[in-house]
């Protein structure tokens, strides 16, 4: 009969083999030299190997040190569960780290070869340990000394920590699936049961929202970021910590004063961490769990990571593991965003549509996140051919920047770009006087007053519209009579003045014109209208103007012609309108600061981004004028343009403390 160490004298024996062995002083040394040099692809192989993989059935070196020195090695390959039962009375009460780490690591592989075999039960129970020895080690008290974040255990046991948390989720989602919207879905349950041994144990499991913002009824569903892959952004931005990186679909409820500025399908960064309840889990014997059969065992947190980027566990301050980036891309997918620009270009009544399923036409305000009234709205406004999807880049990075994501609320404008900028930007005015009638309506919320726009192209043209006084100078091009003269109808009359007779908005504090033709561009020709004139409908709106126009047949109006050559974008856009020269007189709103970010082709000889020509861009008046080296199409994305928009909201804060 095998000779059995008495558990005491195993114990010390144990305990030796692993101070050893954190030395390196272990195995038997023969005759031969001590030492021999390495080559740098040794070297490297070396770093190679140190690591914990999730991705293979291999174990790690520190794993395979363990066990080969402990005398594990030759049953690991044959029985892992025997192993692991053989080394879970010691981890009971050793603060030995790297035997945690061993047993956690057994316990994620082994349930992965079992889920892989569709033994799911048994594979939940093994990742359950696993997730249990993790957080043992992060948060017990006995383990203080152990934490050292310079050592790999520290790491890898992070790594096992969301990997067992993920493999949980995933399992609970294969047992709901009936009730799941997609195959990437997590339904949400406030309580549920797991099944385990056949029916001789069961996980109690609860489902808790601990947002500020997000009630349980306001989740729609809840998918894994990890399931999608990104195009038309080039960074995910990630951050490091504990949890499963979720997206949350928020329900859309019709009935909300936000909801007509809200995407139908809106997903919010979400992270779901779970908390094993260590009173409920079996320190001995043959049994995973302990206590009462109605006690929690797990607790499944989702936490918002915009919202608060940590949290604290046992007086600790704990990162949360989150995907910034593909909520934004999910949420911005479902906005119409696919062949936008093109429509709102060649057929611009289509934006006026209503969205089904929705009380909003694709036209107006698009809210990236859920409305909060206590930070300043930064609204982006794209240009020519263009769509939401133009900042998608930029908004992706600056909300990672904590005090601009603590400050600023981002909104996007969508609005038909196919029409002269004068008609849009008329329409912006009344979609932003509408919208905070709707969610401030008494004017008394000071955010309201300091808005910031960032306008791209044309989108910077419909900006600067917000921010002067028109005089007569605009109507003037049109006729040298009042509009109040004119023999039309009242409803003409409004659309004109909105048009061309209007002052500024006081809400608005700051405007970052990009690559903006604020003198218009040489590429909008004769040859370019032409083109516009025959591929680009005119709007109902706009025909019926067109028509009331010519039904009067007296001379209250001396000449049509500007209105007439100016019917599409393009023609607004041509260096030679008499537009650019008018709005330069016009009065600008001494609330409003201006800033400038200027396009240059990487050809210096040409001052201009392949589009509008430096000299059409800048503006005297501005607070700050950059030169980055971009084309127009590419300036938005552009590191210099992102780096610039975000010192100058930053500068802005400055102005409120």
């Amino acid at each position: 009969m095998a000779y059995r160490f008495p558990s005491c004298r195993l114990s010390i024996t144990l305990a030796l083999i692993l101070a050893l062995t954190a030395f390196g002083v272990v195995g038997c040394i023969g005759p031969q030299s001590l030492l021999r040099e390495k080559n740098q692809s040794a070297l490297m192989q070396a770093e190679s190997t140190r690591e914990l993989s999730l991705t293979d059935d291999i174990l790690s070196d520190r794993t395979m040190t363990i066990l080969r020195t402990c005398d594990w090695a030759k049953k690991v390959r044959t029985n892992r569960q025997q192993v692991i039962d053989e080394i879970e009375p010691f981890v009971q009460s050793s603060t030995e780290s790297q035997l945690l780490f061993t047993v956690s690591e057994l316990c994620f592989k082994e349930g992965r070869k079992l889920e892989l075999e569709r033994k799911y039960p048994q594979a939940m129970r093994l990742y359950v340990q696993c997730l249990v020895y993790t957080y043992r080690f992060l948060f017990e008290a006995r383990f203080e000394t152990a934490r050292n974040a310079y050592s790999p255990d520290f790491h890898n046991m992070c790594i096992l920590y969301n990997a067992s948390a993920d493999r949980i989720l995933r399992l609970i989602q294969l047992q709901l699936q009936d009730q799941a919207q997609t195959k990437h879905s997590l339904p949400y349950q406030p309580e549920m049961q797991y099944v385990l041994n056949g029916g001789e144990e069961a996980l109690n499991i609860e489902m808790k929202i601990k947002t500020h913002d997000l009630k349980p009824e306001d989740v729609s569903d809840i998918q894994f970021a990890a399931d999608f892959d990104l195009n038309g952004t080039v960074n995910r931005y990630r951050q490091h910590g504990l949890g499963a990186p979720m997206m949350i679909l928020n329900r859309y409820d019709e009935n909300s004063p936000a909801s007509k500025y809200t995407p139908v399908r809106q997903f919010s960064v979400a992270t779901a961490l779970i908390r094993p309840n260590m009173d409920a889990f079996d320190n001995e014997g043959d049994s995973l769990l302990d206590g009462s059969e109605s006690e929690t065992h797990l607790s499944i947190e989702f936490y918002d990571p915009v919202e608060e980027s940590s949290i604290e566990i046992q007086d600790k301050k704990v990162p949360l593991e989150s995907d910034w980036t593909t909520a934004l891309v999910a949420s911005m997918d479902k906005m119409h965003t696919d062949d936008v620009g093109a429509v709102g270009l060649l057929t611009p009544d289509k934006l006026l549509d209503v969205i089904p399923g929705s009380s909003r036409t694709v036209k107006g305000f698009y809210m990236t996140q859920k409305y909060d009234p206590n930070k300043i709205p930064v609204i982006m406004v794209h240009g020519l051919a263009s769509s939401q999807v133009t900042w998608l880049d930029m908004f992706n990075t600056l909300r990672i920047i904590p005090e601009i994501r603590d400050r600023y609320q981002f909104w996007f404008y969508l609005y038909p770009n196919g029409q002269p900028f004068w008609v849009s930007a008329a329409q912006f005015r009344a979609d932003l006087e509408e919208i905070r009638q709707t969610l401030d309506p008494t004017h008394s919320n000071p955010v309201f007053d300091q808005i910031v726009l960032i306008g791209h192209s044309m989108g910077g043209l419909v900006s600067r519209m917000q921010t002067i006084d028109s005089g007569d100078h605009l109507w003037n091009l049109v006729s040298k009579d009042s509009i109040d003269n004119l023999n039309g109808s009242p409803e003409l009359k409004a659309k004109l003045k909105s048009w061309f007779k209007f002052t500024y908005n006081t809400s608005i504090h700051r405007v970052i014109f990009i690559a903006v033709p604020q003198r218009g561009s040489s590429m909008a020709n004769l040859t370019t209208r032409s083109l516009g004139k025959a591929f680009i409908a005119r709007t109902t709106d706009m025909k019926d103007t067109f028509k009331e126009l010519m039904s009067i047949r007296n001379n209250d109006i001396s000449t049509t012609s500007f209105i007439y050559s100016h019917s599409t974008s393009v023609d607004s856009l041509s260096a030679n309108s008499p537009i650019f020269p008018a709005m330069e007189k016009c009065i600008k709103s001494p609330y409003v600061k201006y800033h400038s970010i200027i396009g240059q082709m990487t050809d210096k000889s040409q001052r201009s981004d392949g589009v509008v020509a430096y000299t059409s861009s800048h503006l005297d008046d501005v607070e700050s004028e950059l030169v980055v080296e971009s084309i127009h199409t590419e300036i938005t994305r552009c590191p210099a343009t992102i780096i610039e928009v975000g010192r100058i909201l930053i500068e802005n804060m400055e102005t409120y403390r």
